[in-house]
């Protein structure tokens, strides 16, 4: 009788042959005891009976113990059939969990197959992500790698759009955006300025006169209400809005101009200045300087010293102005004068008097034989009998004087000219008096 798994399948049956599945060329264990038909081990099989070996598997295929079938060597975890008789490796991204799969499957999202023959998919790590049939997994958007299996949030200032393992890219110049931004719409303008240009080119400018901004966004910047306007380009705050030089705030939130003989040189809501001393301006010039104050009728723009304010100050005697300027002060013209400080006008010479060619005088000369006989501002007079005048810069009339004796007159003093006196001729005498006259008679009296 034959042992267990043989049987004897010829005729005459003279003799046991091992059943398909089994074989009778495996060595027993040292030291032990075992039937002389074994079972083929895992991954062998025996299709007939006989005492021939087990035939391996084909490569990267796996059998039971004791299989009787070459079908029953089914492709490996990680392989697919490629023919009746041939196993293929998964390629990278896919994989195969089932024995002897027609073909291999694509690994999930968040999931990936970096080698080949593998018979499942790895999971990826925190912060990263995968496509399906991935071989690797990537930074999802709003990271970037951080060592080698690790992603880290984008920083402030910086996105990063794609699922890859790229670096994050710096927000356009003036914008902003939070921390871990994933698209170029999460970079926003800083306040003071607004996206301009196309959605390739597109560029934070800052926000123009009379625009401001308070936040960061996209968005346009926002018009300062009428008649207010900005000192500068990029302004952040609706306090920016503020009246130009020349205007002020007034209570109704807007800007008027500045009053008469008032200005303003700054940026604000201030109210406008008075106006430096003497000086006017009119509500029509919207006064933007300083300067734009005309001195009045009378005064002229002056630096009193380098580094002082300039004032208005009166014109000298002798100098006029007519006109709200600041221009110089004038001199009066030949034959007028001007008496007083702050003159707006010269006045004529009075009659008998004059400025000798003279220009910018406080009073005309009175003319030879004139003078003035009362208070310095009164009209000249012809000088009195017994007095003269005959130089015109001499203010007052002299006392005639009498020729001394032993002379006679040769011209007698009149208004304008003193006595001229000569020696008497030879043999004569003026009999000790002095004269006046040219042809004065000798009374009895004065003989004796």
């Amino acid at each position: 009788m034959c042992e267990a798994r043989s049987a004897s399948y010829a005729s005459p049956r003279t003799f046991c042959e091992c059943d398909a599945g089994y074989d009778a060329e495996q060595a027993c264990p040292a030291e032990s005891s075992c039937l002389r038909c074994r079972a083929c081990p895992a991954d062998f099989f025996k299709d007939a009976h006989g005492d021939a070996g087990c035939a391996a598997c084909q490569a990267n295929a796996e059998s039971g113990a004791a299989s009787v079938l070459k079908s029953a060597c089914q492709c490996s975890g990680g392989f697919r059939q490629d023919g009746a008789e041939e196993c293929a490796a998964c390629e990278p991204g896919l994989f195969s969990e089932t024995l002897d799969a027609e073909a291999c499957e694509a690994c999930e999202e968040r999931r990936f197959a970096n080698e080949s023959a593998m018979s499942e998919c790895h999971y990826c790590w925190l912060d990263l992500e995968s496509n399906a049939g991935s071989t690797g997994c990537d930074c999802r958007p709003g990271f970037a790698p951080d060592g080698e299996f690790a992603c880290a949030a984008c920083a402030a200032d910086t996105y990063k759009e794609a699922l890859d393992n790229t670096a994050c890219v710096a927000c356009r110049a003036d914008a902003q955006s939070a921390i871990q931004s994933f698209l170029v719409e999460h970079c926003e303008c800083n306040a003071g300025f607004e996206l301009a240009g196309t959605a390739e080119e597109a560029e934070c400018v800052a926000c123009g006169i009379g625009r401001y901004k308070p936040v960061a966004s996209n968005e346009p910047c926002w018009m300062c209400a009428s008649t207010l306007t900005t000192e500068s380009n990029q302004s952040e705050t609706v306090e920016q809005c503020v009246c130009a030089p020349g205007l002020q705030f007034n209570t109704d939130g807007a800007c008027e101009a500045c009053p008469a003989n008032t200005f303003s040189v700054t940026f604000s809501r201030a109210a406008c200045e008075p106006c430096r001393v003497n000086s006017v301006s009119r509500v029509q010039d919207a006064a933007d300087n300083e300067f734009d104050c005309l001195c009045d009728a009378g005064y002229d723009d002056h630096p009193r010293t380098e580094g002082t304010p300039r004032v208005c100050e009166a014109c000298a005697a002798g100098l006029f102005k007519a006109d709200d300027s600041n221009a110089a002060c004038a001199a009066c013209a030949v034959d007028h004068f001007a008496a007083f400080l702050a003159s707006t006008e010269c006045d004529e010479c009075g009659l008998h008097s004059s400025t000798h060619g003279d220009t910018g005088r406080a009073l005309c000369d009175c003319v030879v034989g004139f003078a003035r006989l009362g208070a310095t501002d009164t009209q000249c007079e012809a000088c009195v009998t017994g007095k003269y005048k005959d130089d015109f810069r001499n203010k007052d009339c002299s006392e005639c004087e009498l020729c001394p004796v032993d002379h006679e007159v040769t011209r007698e003093c009149n208004s304008s000219h003193p006595i001229a006196c000569a020696a008497c001729p030879v043999h004569s005498s003026s009999l000790g008096r002095q004269r006046a006259r040219s042809k004065e008679k000798v009374s009895l009296k004065d003989r004796d």
